[in-house]
């Protein structure tokens, strides 16, 4: 079954952070993905650097594969900042900062 995606798909997203360290990143062929952080903090982890490796093989449905790499690049996402992921671009959102966090969140998926 074939769905069509729209052009601009928006999520808001509430949770607590509490995970120390990334062991998996999210990477999307087709969408750019925009973080607006609303409340609290978090930290997101960016891997740019080859080679990654597969966890979980990448679903068109959704977009989305999942991979592992080493040497992440360190955001420090606080209120009322955004952070935009390209197509390609592994990331970990969700990651506790300092100390664990409420996070209220708007992400858009915009077809790239």
């Amino acid at each position: 079954m074939h769905h069509q995606r729209s052009f601009c798909q928006v999520n808001v997203k509430s949770y607590t952070t509490k995970i120390e360290k990334a062991d998996e990143y999210e990477i999307y062929r087709k969408e750019i993905d925009v973080q607006v952080l609303l409340k609290g903090s978090e930290r997101i982890e960016l891997i740019l650097s080859e080679p990654l490796k597969i966890t979980l093989e990448y679903n068109a449905d959704i977009d989305c594969a999942f991979v592992s790499g080493e040497k992440p690049i360190i955001y420090h996402a606080s209120e009322n900042t955004f952070a935009v992921f390209f197509p390609g671009e592994a990331h970990a959102p969700n990651l506790k900062d300092d100390n664990p966090s409420e996070v209220f969140k708007v992400i858009f998926k915009i077809l790239a």
